[in-house]
């Protein structure tokens, strides 16, 4: 993970942090549409740049995420580890 070394660096992570927390909420509403009723194509490409900015600001923090579609589930999980599930 990229280092926090001054208050930027901290007020920067919080905000990626607080973007993710809104993206994940986004994703998760699309997951049980999908599950429910399945996406029309515009919420298909909708869900695909979610998931896409979710991966950039995680390898922006040097971060590995994982995409969990499962509605019953956290649809996000950040770690470290590339390998680690």
């Amino acid at each position: 993970m990229k280092s926090i070394k001054n208050i930027e660096d901290l007020k920067e992570f919080l905000a990626d942090y607080e973007e993710l927390k809104k993206l994940a909420r986004s994703l998760h509403r699309l997951y049980v549409n999908n599950c429910n009723y399945g996406l029309t194509p515009r919420q298909e490409k909708r869900q695909e740049r979610l998931e896409k900015e979710v991966k950039e600001i995680a390898k922006k923090w040097g971060l590995y995420v994982d995409i969990c579609s499962d509605p019953r589930w956290m649809p996000l999980c950040l770690h470290t580890d590339k390998y680690k599930l």
